[in-house]
C-alpha cells in the first residue's frame, strides 16, 4: 500500500493539534508472543518504580555485604595471633637474687620499681628498688617502713601504691600506704589492711584484696564496700581494673592445690562473676588499649586477645603462649607503648652429680650437666 499524507505509515498529522506516533512497537527480547500482538512497553512512571527498586536492593545488598565482611575480619582477628614475642634484653645486672621476692613489677612509663629480699622472711627486711625501663644502675628507695611491697601507680605517675608494715594474724594482709615520688613522706589509706591492691583508671577509687574477698573504696580510703567473695577459693590476689575500668579481673586458688588457679572477671559495680577461659593461668593485666591481656601460666607467659563487638559485649580470641624456654618468667607487666613486656625471669642452675661408692664422694654425673628429676634405667646404661 501507498503512503501518503491520506494513509500515513509512521507519523499521523492530526489537523490544529500536531503529530502522533502510530507505528507498531514490537519487544525483541521476547521469547513467544501472540501472532498479530505487539508488546507493551512500561510508562514512565512503571520504569522509574522499577529502577528505583533495584537501586533500593542493591544498596541493602552492599550494606549487608559491608556487614558481613566487619564480623569475618573481626573474627580472623580474633583467632589469628595478633602478639608474639621478638627479641628479649636483660635490664638489671647487679647480680641480687630476685627468685625470692614477690616478682611483681610496677611501671610509671621510664621506671621499675620491684622488691628484693625474701617475702616470708621478715628478719631480711625486703627493700624498694627502682630502675629504667631502659636497664642500668639499680637504687634503693629509701623508706622507713617494713617489708614494703610496691602494687600500682596512680594515673599522675606522681604516687605509688604499696604495702608495708606488720603482717596481721592471719599472715598475709598489711596496712597500705601511699608513697609520693620522687619524694615525700608515704600516709596511711585510711584503716584498710590487704594484700594486693590497685587504683581505678579515674584515680577516684582503688580495689583490694582481704582473703578471699574483693573491696572497692575511695581514693583516700573511705567508704569501704564489699565486691565480691571467691567462694569455693581460699585467696584471692593480682586485682586489676580494664582500662575504661568498666570491668576488675583477679586471680584466685586454693592453698592445698596453688597450681589450680582461676582469673575471675566482675563489673565494677559487682555484677556478672565469672571465669575466663584461662584454666590454671594467674596474675594477668591488660595491655593500654584493652586489645590484650596479658598473664602467667605455670612458667610462661600467654596473651588472651579480646575485643568488643558492635553490639558492646566483650568477645575473647583464641589464647596464645609468648614464651618458652629455659627461663622461668614471672608474672608480666605492659609498658605504656604496648610495645614491651616487662618480666621477672628466673633460671634454675643446678650440677647433677651421683655418690662414687670407691672414693665416697660426690661427682659429676653426666658431666655436671644442670638438670633435676634424674630416673636411671635398671641396667644403668
Amino acid at each position: 500500500m501507498a503512503t501518503g499524507p491520506k494513509n500515513p505509515r509512521y507519523i499521523e498529522t492530526i489537523p490544529k493539534r500536531g503529530y502522533r506516533f502510530i507505528a507498531p512497537v514490537e519487544n525483541p527480547c521476547a521469547e513467544a508472543e501472540e501472532p498479530g500482538r505487539s508488546a507493551v512497553v512500561p510508562g514512565i512512571g512503571e520504569r522509574t518504580r522499577h529502577s528505583a527498586s533495584a537501586k533500593k536492593l542493591a544498596l541493602l545488598s552492599f550494606f549487608g555485604f559491608l556487614v558481613l565482611a566487619v564480623i569475618v575480619k573481626a573474627s580472623l582477628n580474633l583467632r589469628s595471633p595478633l602478639a608474639r614475642v621478638i627479641d628479649s634484653a636483660q635490664i638489671t645486672k647487679d647480680g641480687s637474687p630476685k627468685s625470692n621476692a614477690t616478682f611483681r613489677l610496677v611501671s610509671d612509663g621510664t621506671r621499675l620499681y620491684y622488691e628484693e629480699g625474701s617475702w616470708d622472711d621478715t628478719e631480711l627486711n625486703t627493700a624498694l628498688v627502682q630502675v629504667s625501663t631502659q636497664g642500668g644502675e639499680t637504687a634503693r628507695i629509701p623508706i622507713s617502713l617494713r617489708n614494703p611491697i610496691a602494687y600500682d601507680f596512680s594515673q599522675t605517675r606522681s604516687e605509688l601504691l604499696m604495702g608495708a608494715g606488720e603482717f596481721e594474724s592471719s599472715g598475709h594482709e598489711r596496712p597500705l600506704w601511699v608513697l609520693p615520688l620522687p619524694a615525700g613522706p608515704p600516709h596511711r589509706l585510711g584503716d584498710i589492711a590487704a594484700h594486693d591492691a590497685c587504683w581505678a583508671p579515674d584515680g577516684r577509687h582503688l580495689a583490694f584484696a582481704n582473703g578471699k574477698d574483693v573491696f572497692v573504696a575511695e581514693a583516700d580510703g573511705s567508704n569501704v564496700r564489699k565486691l565480691a567473695t571467691a567462694d569455693g577459693f581460699d585467696f584471692s590476689y593480682w586485682i586489676r581494673f580494664s582500662p575504661d575500668g568498666t570491668r576488675l579481673r583477679f586471680t584466685v586458688v586454693r592453698f592445698r592445690r596453688p597450681d589450680e588457679s582461676e582469673v575471675m572477671e566482675i563489673a565494677a559495680d559487682g555484677s556478672g562473676l565469672h571465669r575466663l577461659p584461662i584454666h590454671g593461668g594467674c596474675c594477668g593485666t591488660w595491655s593500654a588499649d584493652g586489645k590484650y591481656f596479658f598473664y602467667r601460666m605455670v612458667r610462661d607467659t600467654w596473651v588472651l586477645p579480646e575485643r568488643q563487638s558492635v553490639f558492646g559485649k566483650v568477645e575473647h580470641g583464641n589464647p596464645l603462649q609468648l614464651t618458652a624456654g629455659p627461663i622461668s618468667y614471672g608474672p608480666p607487666t605492659p609498658s605504656a607503648n604496648g610495645k614491651q613486656l616487662f618480666v621477672v625471669g628466673d633460671q634454675k642452675r643446678v650440677e647433677l652429680v651421683h655418690y662414687a661408692t670407691d672414693s665416697k664422694q660426690w661427682e659429676p654425673f653426666l658431666g655436671g650437666i644442670s638438670a633435676g628429676e634424674l630416673e636411671v634405667s635398671p641396667d644403668d646404661q
